[in-house]
């Protein structure tokens, strides 16, 4: 992770790291300008003292996304990418099975109890939904809505989309997945 931070922090001009280093005292969790550091090296050291991995590029993103960064945010979503898919082994021929079983089992349950806010943005980065799909999903104005829309997409997407659900709802939403497993 601090590898991926420092290459794509280290784009940045000078001006554009500052506006960067002011939005992450605006955070939920602020990371006040006295504790950054003076170097890019000490600044993505203050970013693993305060998040976790995976929030630390999440804020990252949502940042240069914010100060309207695209290609380097672009940059950075292709690297996330490339981490998930490269550094994970996939789950073995039984799991997907069980997965898919999953999926489609409990379609009617997860339309009415699953909340897709977190899921989005991990279906996203991993390819499964594009940024025009996670809008068109996010936009519904009712959780029903963005249920019954997102599960439309992953059915049309097939198996590998089905799976990667399960897989990042297993993350998102634990409680619920094994609350529907054992019922």
């Amino acid at each position: 992770m601090a590898d991926t931070l420092l290459k794509i922090l280290q784009e940045l001009a000078p001006e554009v790291l500052d506006q960067f280093k002011y939005y992450l005292t605006k955070q939920n969790k602020p990371i006040p300008l006295g504790n950054q550091g003076t170097t890019v090296t000490h600044l993505v050291q203050s970013m693993e003292l305060a998040y976790t991995e995976e929030l630390s590029l999440d804020v990252t993103l949502t940042i240069l996304e914010k100060m309207d960064c695209t290609q380097v945010a672009q940059k950075l979503k292709q690297m996330m990418q490339n981490r998930h898919t490269t550094s994970v082994p996939g789950p073995s021929l039984d799991q997907k099975q069980n997965n898919l079983n999953f999926f489609n089992k409990y379609k009617a349950d997860l339309e009415e109890r699953m909340d897709v806010s977190g899921l989005l943005r991990e279906l996203e980065r991993c390819g499964i939904l594009n940024a025009q799909e996670r809008e068109m999903v996010a936009v519904k104005p009712t959780s029903d809505q963005r249920n019954h829309a997102l599960i439309v997409h992953l059915d049309r997407k097939g198996e590998v989309a089905q799976n990667k659900f399960y897989e990042i709802l297993k993350k998102t939403e634990p409680y619920l997945v094994t609350d529907l497993e054992n019922a």
